[in-house]
């Protein structure tokens, strides 16, 4: 990590919050006549989103933590990422499908034919690539408002949504009031909409913006930033807002309106005092929803996610324990070379867009022999000792690891049932644990007596081997009190 990245202590210190934002947009109801089509078209879930309205606090913390060579975020318990799993499992997006990419050329005449209306912005030139929200909205509520419920109107409404759904909410841009023309060489029909991973191109475009973000310049967050601040919530609980609705996949609509506007400085301290119960590796498993079967098939694949000019890894190897698997130490992540982070404007010179990273078209062709191979257990799985102690040598150093980073480093002290706990002389908080010892002994029970466990703790370990854990002397690991002291 340079000098550069955001998440540096100087850059922390002198950045001014303030001047960071996020995209995001008022949501647009969807007539009911469309709704069908919609759903055809797999976008069924995603218009229960009711309401987009963005913690940019929160969404400014967790850029602070993204590491740009290894698409992961670098927290207290390791690395882990948005991934496609979440983006179905929180979106409903299929993943499963072609790549979207295609010619960025082409003519304005293209808006209307697609579209019925010439919406590009003249002082866009002819080569314009934006077509303007408010021009676009404005189209739809006179679309909506005519009574007519042809099969043709009802299609033409259809492509206004969901051209202006991917402006507002699923491919937002940077300049905050247009949407990529390009998106309409797609349109063709619903089966032709249907076929494509829209949720691979939703989570490349989010990569991207994480990346161009984490230089401490940069002020303008893109990309999807609700799918950021969901899934944060739902991996680091003790992070989302007290009052959240319950999520059910295809349930009542979300509406997220009221969360709160954190403060950075909390958000940040908490994800420096992250504990390891804190972070949930699998917060879907008590969904009452069974995924579709091809989707879950790729989820896992280590492959290229591609949008056009975008170009991004989905390292997933790096986070096998989002996925219930043990996670070794990773291998060097991939170098996308010279297809990472290009323009639009790079893409002009291929006029056959089959030039434009063919490799890595057909790496994500070949997805299902790209996916993770291993067993996936039945217990919640753990960064393990050998994990942790490889991960602080390449994490940054500003990083507080008074937290998880020490928990198996203590490995051997939880016994169980009256047992005596064994201690480990690893760290300067050791004398505090046995202070700590003496206290629980001293109890009502007598000076002799032995500290009673109130539960235990099962951990695997990377040789399969489980290690029984007193959960008194987990929490008090990871209480406030030996925080403070381990300082």
């Amino acid at each position: 990590m340079g000098e550069t990245h955001r998440g540096t202590r100087a850059n922390l210190a002198t950045y001014a919050v303030d001047r960071f934002r996020t995209r995001s947009h008022a949501y647009v109801e969807p007539d009911e006549r469309i709704i069908p089509n919609l759903q055809a078209c797999g976008f069924g879930h995603i218009i229960k989103v009711s309401n987009n309205t963005i913690d940019r606090k929160f969404i400014l913390a967790l850029q602070e933590r993204w590491r740009p060579e290894t698409h992961t975020f670098h927290l207290p318990i390791g690395e882990c990422t948005v991934t496609l799993e979440d983006v179905y499992m929180l979106l409903g997006l299929p993943i499963d499908g072609k790549a979207v990419n295609g010619s960025v050329q082409h003519a304005n005449s293209m808006c209307v034919r697609v579209l019925g209306r010439d919406l590009v912005e003249p002082t866009q030139g002819s080569r314009g690539q934006g077509i303007s929200l408010a021009s676009l909205r404005a189209y739809y509520d006179e679309l909506f408002f005519m009574d007519n419920s042809t099969e043709e109107h009802v299609w033409l409404m259809t492509k206004v949504y969901i051209m202006l759904m991917f402006g507002k909410l699923l491919f937002p841009e940077s300049t905050g009031n247009t949407v990529n023309f390009f998106y309409l060489s797609k349109f063709d029909s619903i089966s032709k909409i249907r076929k494509y991973s829209r949720g691979s191109a939703v989570l490349a475009m989010l990569y991207q913006s994480l990346y161009k973000n984490a230089v401490a310049e940069k002020c303008t967050f893109y990309g999807l930033a609700f799918l950021l601040q969901v899934w944060g919530w739902w991996r680091m609980p003790t992070l989302s807002p007290a009052g959240r609705n319950n999520y059910t996949f295809c349930g009542p609509k979300l509406d997220y309106s009221k969360n709160p506007r954190g403060s950075v400085v909390l958000y940040r301290d908490l994800i420096d005092h992250l504990r390891a119960e804190d972070f949930n590796w699998r917060p879907y498993l008590l969904l009452d929803h069974e995924p579709n079967e091809s989707d879950r098939e790729v989820w896992t694949a280590v492959v290229p996610i591609i949008r056009f000019n975008i170009v991004e890894m989905h390292q997933s190897d790096r986070v096998r324990l989002q996925f219930g698997m043990h996670q070794p130490i990773p291998d060097p992540p991939t170098d996308l070379g010279r297809w990472h982070i290009k323009r639009v404007n790079n893409q002009w010179d291929h006029t056959d867009y089959r030039t434009f990273a063919p490799e890595f078209c057909e790496m994500w062709k070949q997805r299902r022999s790209r996916l993770l191979q291993f067993p996936v257990a039945q217990l919640p799985m753990f960064p393990t000792a050998g994990y942790l102690a490889w991960y602080r040598t390449v994490t940054t150093p500003d990083m507080r690891s008074h937290g998880p980073l020490l928990l198996h480093f203590y490995t051997g002290m939880g016994g169980a049932k009256g047992k005596k706990v064994s201690m480990v002389s690893c760290s300067r908080g050791v004398e505090e644990v046995k202070k700590k010892n003496k206290e629980v002994s001293a109890g009502s029970a007598g000076p002799d007596a032995q500290p009673q466990s109130s539960g235990v703790r099962v951990v695997t370990n990377v040789d399969s081997s489980e290690t029984e854990w007193d959960k008194d002397w987990y929490q008090y690991l990871h209480s406030e009190e030996f925080a403070r002291r381990e300082k």
